[in-house]
């Protein structure tokens, strides 16, 4: 259901779009109806003259090659310093709204007036709808097979399926994957900040690594590096478990605490400051990473039953795009990251989806 926003949220957004490089009113009414914001065209431009004249905003008239000049806007100092302004009081919002949800899910109403029992706590949506793996991620790449050759020969993975425009790689069949979606380059890194792999020797991951290769430590036991294309990875000592596997992933995004409730939403389950589906972990950093030809296509995941997925998003407010198949939704999770979630029904036990 698409949301009017008030004129704080409005100011807040257009200031964003502007920071993060939508400078064209129109494209920025786009953007808004893209996140489910329902604003009329006089109200953004209205919004844009006030945020001018305030000093926020200036603008001047771009080149164009054929058809009408277009004004295009830029933030100003006092643009960025507002809308860090405005970034703080919507934090304190959102822990706000958040604990609010919890307290309403985990409260039922009850007619007899007594206190809630056991029986009438909802169980977590991971349990309900069954997210069963985190199964694969899709990286849009310029070079596909340059990249495929770099994660067999130095990060223990291997090509286990190749069609016209993608190729499938992973330490094994059930390993979270990796599927290489040939794309058009350069590419940037964006929301993806971090692919961290488990690794039974730390010492001899490391030295399979390209000499020259520049590492930085993370913390005990753990060590972050570059791969190409801007790839962020890492390896954590895991003695059990499958080598070379994924750990868990870490996500920039503006506002994780927005970010978390949706996936929250999605079935995630939220421990010791990250997001769990299954055993892998989801991690999110407060870091503005938008661009427009991001690395991360979408995150796969295995559910047990699409639809009831489906249905609590589009409650939730969140975009859910047309699927493909009865068997397949995609949601996006909001933020200009747009990162989407692609949830799969796995047909049986041993026998997986289809998710070319």
């Amino acid at each position: 259901m698409p949301l009017r926003p008030s004129r704080e949220l409005l100011t807040a957004w257009l200031l964003v779009l502007v920071r993060a490089g939508v400078t064209y009113g129109y494209d920025m009414r786009r953007e808004l109806a893209a996140r489910q914001l329902e604003v009329d065209y006089a109200s953004v431009y209205r919004m844009l003259r006030q945020l001018q004249r305030d000093g926020q905003l200036r603008s001047h008239w771009g080149k164009t090659v054929s058809g009408p000049r277009r004004r295009l806007y830029e933030i100003t100092p006092a643009g960025r310093q507002a809308l860090a302004e405005i970034a703080d009081q919507l934090k304190a919002i959102s822990r706000s709204h958040h604990a609010f949800l919890e307290t309403y899910a985990r409260t039922p109403e009850r007619l007899d007036g007594g206190p809630p029992t056991s029986d009438d706590v909802p169980a977590p949506a991971a349990a309900q709808d069954g997210l069963l793996a985190l199964d694969e991620l899709a990286l849009a790449v310029a070079d596909p097979d340059a990249m495929v050759a770099f994660l067999r020969e130095h990060v223990g993975m291997h090509e286990l399926d190749r069609s016209g425009d993608w190729v499938l790689v992973g330490a094994d069949r059930l390993a979270t994957k990796l599927r290489l979606l040939a794309a058009e380059g350069p590419r940037e890194p964006g929301a993806l900040s971090r692919l961290v792999l488990g690794v039974a020797d730390l010492q001899r991951a490391v030295m399979s690594l390209p000499s020259g290769t520049e590492m930085r430590q993370e913390g005990p036991g753990e060590f972050a590096f570059e791969g190409p294309e801007g790839l962020g990875l890492g390896f954590t000592l895991a003695p059990r478990g499958l080598d070379y596997d994924l750990d868990r992933v870490i996500l920039r995004v503006a506002y994780p605490q927005e970010a978390t409730v949706a996936l929250t939403q999605l079935g995630c389950v939220a421990r010791d400051g990250a997001l769990y589906i299954a055993e892998k972990r989801i991690m999110l950093e407060e870091l503005p990473a938008w661009t427009e030809r991001p690395l991360l296509d979408h995150i796969s995941v295995h559910v047990a039953s699409v639809a009831p997925l489906a249905a609590r998003a589009r409650r939730g407010g969140l975009t859910v795009e047309t699927a493909d198949s009865d068997d397949t939704v995609t949601v996006v999770v909001p933020g200009l990251e747009r990162i989407s979630f692609r949830f799969v029904k796995l047909a049986a036990p041993g026998v997986p989806p289809n998710t070319s």
